[in-house]
């Protein structure tokens, strides 16, 4: 952590005191590299994390086999109608795009409006962050797909493969990103 560069938020002191957080980011959420994999620890810590100003959610990084995902391990009472939907259709799928040996040991999801930071800095997992146009402009366009609009939600993953089809371009290799079938036809 590296508190000489950025003041961080005062609300988040009753956790950093505690000695047991290796870094933080923070800004529309929480993410927390912790410096022990004890899982008691870690439960205790997810616990006093959610009770931070704004959190809705908080997910722990928990490794089945040889694979890593996340768990949630609290929901607010609070996170309700819209905010609620929105987030049981997307949480944890943007969660997962993360999961690995190196992510983050805890991530809070915070209430729309909510921030420790820049609101949506590094992303985050509100749907105003979420919901950003993609315009893809290429001389390159498959003819069929000039001045096209599509609907469909895609993640970061993703632009890669999409964009190389559409442009006529090879698609790489062992990329996360998938194609998803779009108002029939399939990328």
């Amino acid at each position: 952590m590296n508190k000489e560069n950025i003041e961080l938020p005062k609300s988040l002191a009753p956790i950093l005191k505690t000695k047991r957080i290796k870094a933080i980011s923070h800004d529309s959420g929480l993410r927390i590299w912790t410096r022990s994999g004890n899982r008691k620890e870690l439960s205790e810590l997810a616990r006093e994390v959610s009770h931070l100003p704004g959190v809705a959610e908080v997910y722990t990084l928990v490794k089945t086999d040889s694979h890593y995902h996340y768990l949630r391990t609290f929901r607010s009472n609070q996170l309700q109608g819209r905010e609620l939907t929105w987030a049981e259709k997307h949480h944890l799928d943007l969660l997962e795009t993360m999961a690995n040996k190196s992510a983050p040991d805890l991530v809070a999801l915070l209430f729309d409006g909510e921030g420790y930071g820049f609101l949506g800095d590094h992303g985050g997992a509100q749907e105003w962050v979420q919901r950003i146009p993609l315009i893809i402009r290429s001389p390159n366009l498959r003819t069929e797909h000039k001045g096209q609009a599509i609907g469909q939600e895609v993640r970061l993953v993703d632009i890669n493969p999409i964009a190389s089809y559409l442009m006529k371009l090879p698609i790489p290799a062992g990329l996360d990103g998938s194609f998803r079938s779009v108002e029939g036809y399939t990328y």
